[in-house]
């Protein structure tokens, strides 16, 4: 596992995580580089001598953000390698993994929300996402919200993620979907992250979408505004929002 440059303050690293079902999904994590310098890491993976190396050597780490009640495995290892880090855990993750030491609960509001908006998904308790929007680059991070798994990862794993809706696509899965406990929150959720201005996508799991993410990211979420009122108008192919 190595770093990858994305754009200016983004970097990612990926590796394969092993599931139950008895195979490997890819995962990432990802590296922001704040405005400060200081280095803000999302979903952090497995971090070896090699690459806490390459990481220090883009700024000191001063913030773990684990975004779901689900990406948190390789958390204490991270703390352990970066123990001046503030540690942030999404909603009821300090509850489910008493052996961290959190430092605080993700929400609406942030210290760096200038450059990071957090985009809380609601309705869902047993996930409880938060989504970023790194608004210099325009990025959206998510981690189990959207899959975007485009290449061959054998036939069990291609099996399992064609029945859940995920293969070849941008798209939520149907555990996710079944995950839903309040379908308006949920709806009002995935309105407000359209609203944010992003063109690229950056999913914990599958291919990085470097342009054109947003009319993809609307398609994937359409299903859901059902449930409101006014449902979202579609972005243009191509549409670059403004940062």
């Amino acid at each position: 596992m190595a770093l990858r440059e994305i754009c200016r303050d983004l970097w990612i690293a990926d590796h394969d995580q092993k599931i139950p079902m008895g195979f490997t999904v890819p995962a990432r994590m990802t590296v922001v580089r704040l405005g400060d310098g200081e280095l803000w890491l999302y979903s952090p993976g497995p971090i070896d001598d090699r690459m806490a190396e390459e990481i220090q050597s883009l700024g000191p780490v001063r913030y773990l953000v684990a975004p779901n009640r689900f990406h948190h495995l390789h958390l204490p290892a991270a703390t352990a390698r970066f123990p001046e880090a503030d540690v942030l855990g999404a909603p009821g993750l300090a509850e489910k993994r008493k052996d961290i030491a959190f430092t605080g609960t993700l929400g609406v509001a942030s210290a760096w929300g200038a450059e990071l908006q957090p985009i809380p998904i609601d309705g869902m308790p047993s996930f409880n996402e938060v989504a970023f929007c790194h608004r210099p680059s325009g990025t959206l991070l998510v981690a189990d919200l959207l899959f975007n798994l485009q290449q061959d990862l054998g036939w069990l794993a291609s099996l399992y993620f064609r029945l859940t809706g995920v293969s070849r696509r941008v798209a939520m899965s149907r555990i996710i979907r079944l995950s839903i406990r309040d379908r308006a929150a949920c709806a009002a959720s995935c309105l407000r992250l359209l609203q944010c201005p992003f063109d690229r996508l950056i999913p914990c799991h599958g291919d990085v979408v470097e342009e054109g993410a947003k009319p993809q990211v609307e398609a994937a979420l359409g299903w859901i505004f059902k449930e409101l009122e006014t449902p979202p108008e579609p972005t243009p192919a191509g549409a670059v929002p403004e940062v």
